[in-house]
């Protein structure tokens, strides 16, 4: 990973668990921001310009999937990974159906969360670049018509 690998926003409000993970995903190349406030999570995404978000399910004054939500509702290419000790079926297929890139139980291998980290970023950089490629090629179609 190198150091461009991308920002990641990490909201939790076990402060321990938010340094741990912080820690883990530094060593693996990112730089990570921590917000612990689940009421306050949505203004750290946009004053924090994320690449990924990672949030736990669980919090008091607004839950991950609350967060999700009102990120898919204004940025639906954030990448966001829930992380939850509560893990059920029907609460993952209902992450996933809301828009959550991945959902990761609690406790996790430090390796399978890097990992999902690395594939929700490098997908969307993927679909930017398609769409940068896009943009470009019916732009030019245009200048050619017009």
């Amino acid at each position: 990973m190198s150091e461009h690998a991308g920002k990641i926003l990490i909201v939790d409000d076990e402060v321990d668990l938010a340094n741990a993970l912080e820690a883990l995903l530094s060593n693996a190349g990112y730089t990570c921001a921590i917000c612990t406030n689940g009421a306050r999570a949505y203004d750290a995404v946009l004053t924090e310009t994320p690449d990924l978000v990672l949030t736990d399910l669980r919090m008091p004054g607004g839950s991950g999937m609350d967060l999700l939500k009102k990120i898919r509702s204004h940025n639906p290419t954030l990448p966001v990974i829930l992380l939850t000790a509560f893990a059920t079926v029907d609460l993952a297929v209902r992450a996933m159906r809301e828009g959550a890139t991945d959902f990761l139980a609690k406790p996790f291998l430090p390796e399978e969360l890097v990992a999902k980290i690395h594939g929700g970023i490098d997908r969307s950089r993927v679909r930017e670049e398609h769409r940068a490629q896009i943009f470009r090629g019916s732009r030019a179609l245009w200048e050619v018509v017009a």
